[in-house]
């Protein structure tokens, strides 16, 4: 696949991932007010899913093939779409004055979490891929794309998303951008796996069309051999 499909995939999937941390937090702070704790659950909240993602690749990389890879989190982000558009539940706002650690954790989990689950583990996958894919390229150039993504996500909420939309507008135009690249993602991990599966029933009928040759040259050394010592005995 064309490198502007990685560089693509990673730069927008660190923009959504970064874009969803101060807005999903905005979004909670109204109902549980703008003390420390808050601020904290909702860090402990992101980089804990982030790490489950990563774990998840991990797992994904080393126990199932390049086209169940593809398959299976397609499959994921197909599944992003029943949380969308994405936003804070009525349910979840606080009715006193309880702990509200477990409420925002739980809040968070409904309301964001499959969809962030998802572009957390896009990069360390795709990254994979094209190291896969190109032996001797560099993937951590990657690194610098996805970093880009990150900053200007951060930058860009302060400066132009919050002063320029309300929450319900966010919260809607962020839906769309990960529609837009739910869709661009699922079209290229099928292209991807349809490729890889060619790709490997090539090699297979190659290899077996290889064996076949060999075997029937050593056939035919064994043949040869044989023949000759008979002809030896025959003369003796």
């Amino acid at each position: 696949m064309p490198s502007v499909m990685y560089g693509l995939t990673i730069f927008l999937s660190a923009f959504l991932l970064f874009q969803v941390q101060p807005m999903m937090g905005k979004m909670v702070l109204p109902w549980f007010g703008g003390s420390a704790s808050v601020w904290t659950t909702c860090v402990l909240f992101f980089q804990a899913l982030l790490l489950i993602g990563y774990l998840y690749t991990h797992w994904l990389v080393n126990k199932l093939s390049a086209r169940r890879q593809c398959w299976l989190h397609g499959l994921l982000l197909l599944t992003c779409l029943l949380i969308l558009p994405i936003g804070a539940s009525e349910a979840w706002k606080p009715q006193g004055a309880e702990n509200p650690t477990l409420q925002i954790l739980g809040l968070l989990v409904v309301s964001i979490g499959l969809p962030y689950f998802a572009l957390s583990s896009t990069g360390p996958l795709v990254q994979s891929w094209f190291a896969r894919e190109r032996a001797n390229a560099i993937p951590y150039r990657l690194f610098a794309l996805s970093n880009l993504g990150s900053m200007l996500a951060l930058l860009a909420y302060p400066l132009a998303i919050e002063p320029l939309l309300s929450r319900r507008g966010q919260s809607f135009t962020w839906s769309v951008l990960f529609v837009c690249y739910m869709v661009q993602q699922v079209i290229w991990f099928g292209i991807t796996a349809l490729i890889w599966a060619t790709t490997q029933q090539h090699l297979m009928t190659t290899s077996h069309a290889q064996m076949k040759h060999t075997l029937g040259t050593l056939c035919t050394k064994q043949h040869k051999i044989c023949n000759g010592v008979k002809n030896s005995f025959g003369f003796f």
